[in-house]
């Protein structure tokens, strides 16, 4: 019996664990169709394959591109986001333009940074105004 945990990326096959990062879309898209889930059709190839091809230099075919591993293709990108679920995400930010860094730790601390600034700047005004 074999199930799937989209959270983790993880197929569990007859008690081993087989991870997404560690395979191609064309094994996905297998596994997934005989476990009866929603497969990545030709609009989600596309999406990925555009945001390698644009995040991360890869120049090949779209029947190149399903049947390489996602690690050897996302190179740079956490083991984190090597799952179908977070590469589709990031690969819809890009084609909608929106910063593809938002899933760093950096990202989220400039932002927590420009949360904290903008927080002592209203303070500051609240006892300037109350000053005068």
């Amino acid at each position: 019996m074999a199930t799937y945990d989209e959270s983790k990326g993880m197929f569990l096959i007859d008690g081993q664990q087989k991870f997404e990062k560690n395979m191609s879309i064309d094994e996905i898209n297998t596994l997934k169709k005989s476990l009866k889930l929603t497969i990545l059709g030709d609009y989600d190839i596309d999406l990925l394959k555009n945001l390698a091809q644009n995040e991360f230099g890869w120049t090949f075919t779209t029947q190149e591109f399903t049947k390489i591993p996602i690690k050897n293709i996302f190179i740079g990108a956490s083991d984190d986001n090597l799952t179908i679920g977070k590469l589709m995400v990031m690969s819809y930010d890009f084609k909608n333009k929106k910063i593809i860094e938002k899933f760093s730790v950096n990202y989220k601390i400039k932002h927590f940074l420009k949360l904290l600034l903008l927080l002592v700047i209203t303070i500051l005004i609240i006892i300037f105004v109350n000053i005068i």
